[in-house]
C-alpha cells in the first residue's frame, strides 16, 4: 500500500519465519506503513532498508533511511502528536505518534536513532509467541 515500493530494500532473517507473532494485522501494518512512508519521504532516490529478525523472544524491525538525519532537538520531539518537520500540507505530525501508540499497545517499543548526515533508524520491537 505504499508508493515507491520498489525503493524498499527488504532483508528478512530466514530464521524469523520459524517464529510466531500474534498481533492484529491491520494495526501493525498501518504502524509499519507510517514509519516506512516517513523514511521514503526523506530518502529521495536512495532506497529505504527494512530488516526483520528475531532476537530472543522479540521480533525486531529496523527501518533505515539515508536522509539528512535529525538534530538532537528534533529527535527529542519526534513522535509528539502534531509535531512535524514537513512543509505545510505534507503531514499532520501523527504518523510516528500513532505508530508508537500501536506498537506499545501490542507490548512492543518504537525507538528512533538519528544523526545529522547519516539518516535515521526506526526500530520496532514486538514480543513473539513463546
Amino acid at each position: 500500500g505504499l508508493r515507491d515500493g520498489e525503493s524498499i530494500d527488504l532483508a528478512i532473517d530466514p530464521q524469523s519465519g520459524e517464529r510466531e507473532l500474534e498481533v492484529p494485522l491491520h494495526g501493525l501494518s498501518q504502524a509499519l506503513r507510517g514509519v516506512v512512508k516517513n523514511a521514503l519521504d526523506v530518502s529521495g532516490t536512495d532506497p529505504v532498508r527494512l530488516e526483520a529478525h528475531c532476537s530472543g523472544s522479540r521480533l525486531r524491525l529496523d527501518v533505515r533511511d539515508r536522509g539528512a538525519g535529525m538534530a538532537p532537538e528534533v529527535l527529542a520531539r519526534a513522535g509528539e502528536p502534531f509535531f512535524t518537520t514537513k512543509d505545510p500540507g505534507g503531514g499532520m505530525g501523527l504518523g510516528l505518534f500513532l505508530a508508537r501508540s500501536v506498537t506499545e499497545r501490542l507490548g512492543g517499543t518504537l525507538q528512533l536513532e538519528s544523526q545529522i548526515g547519516h539518516g535515521t533508524t526506526a526500530r520496532i520491537e514486538l514480543p513473539l509467541v513463546e
